[in-house]
């Protein structure tokens, strides 16, 4: 009896102390900060300063994700090195072209964004994004090109995760003004860096391209009889939103022909070339770069009769 007694009395101190300890470091225990502790002892002061900013238990999961990140990676090495040195020189050409192929893909739609935008030009890749949004939401089809904004930067995301260094927002943002603010020419100054991971395009700083996302590569979307995949789509948004300043800046302009045109008396309606020349947007039409495809996809985007942009494109370029 007396045994049993002091038993549990020793059982409610250890209790009791082991509440103190798990306060102490924010509900992780005394082992788990010891690994923590023996973790950081590699590290550089300054990464060690960036560790010590977290919470303990943000600090543990970060270290136990890093273990996970490196056994994955001392499998991956293990699995290559016994591979045969034909296979290995085919599975690095391949990866070695595919890289360049895409590297070439976004540098030919971002490289001069200064430049007017072609709508011709981009309809391989934009035609197909805009009916992908539509499946995602059908409302978008009777909105401006703005509302795709947030559905742009939730497929960013799918693809992304947070930067443990240097990431101090909650987990649920979706970082959308970080996303609009890398996608602009100031990128460099507005918070953001390069990712490497992700076609070497500018991202937030908050965020890591995550390439183990399930089936990343795997072409199963399907969109007007073409397959594409997430990484795919992922790069589709990150072009609709480097070039969504311009493609707005046209259908402004296309408004304001608008207007000229329903504003004016039934006896003095303006023809529609007529209609077409009060768009000074685009002068690089009637000038030294002429592009009649162009000018007359145009010219279908004005008189299509007020619909809401996104309905407008799209039926402009299923008649083009």
């Amino acid at each position: 009896m007396w045994k049993t007694k002091s038993r549990n009395k020793n059982s409610i101190k250890k209790t009791i102390k082991r509440k103190k300890v798990n306060k102490k470091y924010g509900g992780v225990s005394r082992r788990s900060m010891n690994q923590v502790e023996n973790w950081k002892s590699e590290m550089s002061r300054s990464q060690k300063a960036q560790w010590d900013k977290m919470s303990p238990d943000k600090q543990f999961r970060a270290m136990r994700e890093s273990q996970k990140k490196n056994n994955k990676e001392e499998m991956d090495h293990l699995r290559w090195s016994v591979k045969p040195d034909y296979e290995k020189t085919i599975i690095k050409k391949s990866k070695q072209n595919k890289l360049e192929e895409m590297r070439k893909y976004h540098f030919d739609k971002t490289s001069d964004v200064n430049k007017d935008f072609m709508f011709v030009k981009n309809k391989k890749w934009l035609y197909p994004y805009l009916s992908y949004m539509i499946t995602l939401n059908p409302e978008l089809m009777n909105g401006n090109i703005k509302d795709c904004i947030n559905n742009s930067i939730d497929i960013l995301n799918k693809v992304f995760r947070q930067n443990t260094y240097f990431s101090n927002q909650s987990l649920n943002t979706n970082y959308r003004n970080e996303w609009m603010d890398c996608t602009r020419l100031s990128a460099k100054y507005l918070g953001c860096r390069l990712s490497k991971g992700f076609y070497n395009l500018w991202i937030p700083k908050a965020l890591k391209y995550n390439p183990h996302v399930p089936n990343l590569y795997i072409k199963n979307i399907n969109i007007l009889n073409e397959s594409y995949s997430l990484s795919d789509m992922a790069g589709m948004s990150y072009t609709f939103l480097v070039y969504l300043p311009k493609i707005s800046e046209v259908f402004r302009h296309i408004e304001a022909a608008h207007k000229i045109y329903y504003d004016a008396p039934q006896d003095q309606k303006p023809t529609p070339n007529s209609l077409f020349t009060n768009l000074q947007y685009i002068d690089y039409c009637r000038t030294r770069d002429q592009n009649e495809n162009e000018c007359d996809f145009l010219k279908s985007l004005i008189l299509n009769d007020l619909r809401p942009e996104v309905e407008n494109l799209l039926n402009t370029y299923n008649h083009n």
